[in-house]
């Protein structure tokens, strides 16, 4: 019992430690930081983002597809694939999590748009017991700049992705309602 506990602890730190190798060798294309409030939790703090690259139209459409066709159990595996990572999120004093899917939506007003997308952490008690938030394996962020760079957006933690049979339209589901407020989020210089 001892062994197979070491076993699930290692697989779970070697999935979710972002690979260092990786970390020094790619030259971030852009990074932000923000303040991050969760108002429902009382808890605040800065996130980093790092975006190593965007993500293709291929890898979009690839998402997309497996999404509509299959759905999310299928879309989950297909975005834990997508190699090379495209970047990673952290807060201080932490390793941080890899992210597989970024992109950058320029519009024609000036204002930009920035979706991000990744596999959520699943704690071990969480895995253990089998707990109903086990089935919201997403986590999203959505930033919106405006004209003058300044941004603002939100991070859901823990969200269900569906599609409505009849409708064909996709559909979000948050497990906890009240997303973290990404609070002056701003675009780094140095690079």
């Amino acid at each position: 019992m001892r062994r197979g506990l070491g076993v699930v602890l290692l697989s779970a730190l070697a999935v979710a430690a972002p690979s260092s190798s990786q970390a020094q060798k790619v030259k971030p294309v852009e990074r932000f930081t923000c303040f991050a409030a969760a108002m429902g939790r009382g808890k605040s703090g800065v996130v980093q983002i790092v975006i190593e690259r965007w993500s293709t139209e291929e890898e979009r459409e690839l998402l997309k597809g497996t999404l509509m066709q299959k759905g999310p159990d299928a879309l989950l595996a297909a975005l834990q694939s997508v190699k090379p990572r495209v970047g990673y999120m952290r807060t201080p004093n932490t390793m941080g999590w890899d992210l597989y899917y970024a992109r950058s939506t320029q519009n024609p007003d000036g204002t930009r748009r920035v979706f991000l997308a990744t596999d959520r952490r699943i704690a071990f008690g969480e895995a253990m017991n089998q707990t109903r938030s086990m089935q919201y394996d997403f986590t999203l962020v959505e930033i919106h700049f405006d004209k003058d760079g300044k941004g603002e957006g939100k991070l859901s933690l823990a969200v269900k992705i569906e599609v409505d049979p009849k409708t064909q339209q996709i559909e979000l589901e948050n497990y906890d309602t009240r997303p973290v407020d990404l609070l002056d989020v701003r675009v780094d210089k140095k690079k």
